[in-house]
């Protein structure tokens, strides 16, 4: 009896969720929809809000703003959607992720923005990271067909001249045998800290993707560095494309750097 009780009380606790907590208001990660910008040949369309958007619409326009202003056209024009989210402070600040042939930009607007609303510092880094994924990983950088033995992620294999896969060859083809993505968090600290000639931060130990976008932040917030560590060279690597210097510029100007 006690048993029947106990799940009677779970289902209901479900159904109370669901009915004051509609799913539209969260994404699949559980964190919780503040409003979505959809964006359409480069143009912003109308807010979709969320119950947890009335009191967070000024700091909506100001993210949103930001983001057009800060992004080369081009690389704006990549995107299906801006989703201001909240996973609470110090999470997550930003993610992206693919939708068909276009990109969601998914920002925490608690980490993108001070107590007086100003921006963080650290969200011009963050989105030049995210920026990094959408030039390295959409379709254009792509060629599943290929017989090359090129270096192959989730979005598929990439074409022998891409960004990645230049990347991959020059600074992962040889190390990625010793790593192991399974390391915990606590695991990768320590080859970190055992290999801080090769990486810009921990995190960059990740895998390839997460090493080229890390080290493309660097290398839009920093000077050129002067040095013959191996980090360093992945940042004058991008020095090498004058599009991609193109893109450093703009996004410097855009963000008062």
């Amino acid at each position: 009896m006690k048993k029947i009780f106990a799940l009677l009380i779970s289902v209901c606790l479900v159904l109370l969720l669901v009915i004051f907590f509609p799913r539209n208001n969260y994404t699949n990660n559980g964190e919780m929809i503040i409003g979505t910008y959809n964006i359409d040949e480069g143009k912003y369309k109308k807010l979709s809000k969320t119950k947890f958007t009335e009191d967070n619409e000024y700091k909506l326009e100001l993210i949103s703003s930001y983001v057009e202003n800060m992004l080369p056209e081009d690389n704006f024009n990549m995107l299906d959607s801006l989703v201001i989210i909240s996973d609470g402070e110090g999470e997550t600040l930003a993610y992206v992720y693919q939708k068909d042939e276009e990109w969601v930009l998914s920002i925490d607007y608690l980490d993108a923005l001070n107590k007086d609303n100003s921006l963080d510092n650290e969200f011009v880094a963050t989105l030049s990271h995210e920026l990094m994924h959408l030039i390295t990983l959409n379709s254009n950088q792509m060629d599943s067909n290929s017989n090359l033995s090129t270096y192959e992620t989730t979005e598929g294999k990439l074409k022998k001249d891409s960004y990645l896969n230049k990347f991959y060859e020059l600074y992962w083809q040889d190390e990625i045998k010793y790593m192991d993505e399974s390391m915990s968090d606590a695991e990768r600290i320590i080859y970190f800290e055992e290999h801080m000639d090769m990486y810009i931060n921990d995190y960059a130990t990740t895998n390839p993707e997460e090493d080229i976008a890390e080290s493309f932040a660097a290398f839009v917030i920093y000077d050129k560095p002067i040095g013959n560590e191996i980090f360093k060279e992945k940042i004058l690597f991008f020095y090498n494309y004058p599009e991609l210097v193109s893109i450093r510029e703009e996004i410097r100007k855009n963000s008062g750097l």
